[in-house]
């Protein structure tokens, strides 16, 4: 099979490693800026420490991620976990179960 000619995509428009600064501690940040799909005037920022990371790679990790915050957002909404004063695992089985 003849490999394809159709470019792929590009979903980021710019990468760069800065460095910063939090409470004394200097450290870099690879800094990925992201076109925003519903409005192509904006554009979202992905950070991380892990400056080695090709920017695709942290667009996918940040989805991974995005999915799993809004999973833990339904199931506090649909089990009236936020409302609930409990913090512990056992606790939260226990509410969970009534």
């Amino acid at each position: 099979m003849a490999a394809s000619n159709i470019r792929k995509k590009k979903h980021y428009l710019y990468s760069s490693i800065v460095e910063a600064q939090y409470h004394g501690h200097i450290f870099l940040l690879k800094l990925v800026f992201v076109s925003n799909r519903g409005n192509k005037n904006k554009y979202l920022v992905l950070a991380t420490t892990q400056t080695k990371l090709r920017p695709e790679e942290i667009i996918q990790l940040y989805g991974r991620r995005w999915q799993i915050e809004t999973y833990f957002k339904t199931y506090k909404q649909y089990l009236a976990l936020d409302k609930s004063q409990v913090q512990s695992y056992d606790g939260q089985c226990g509410y969970i179960a009534v």
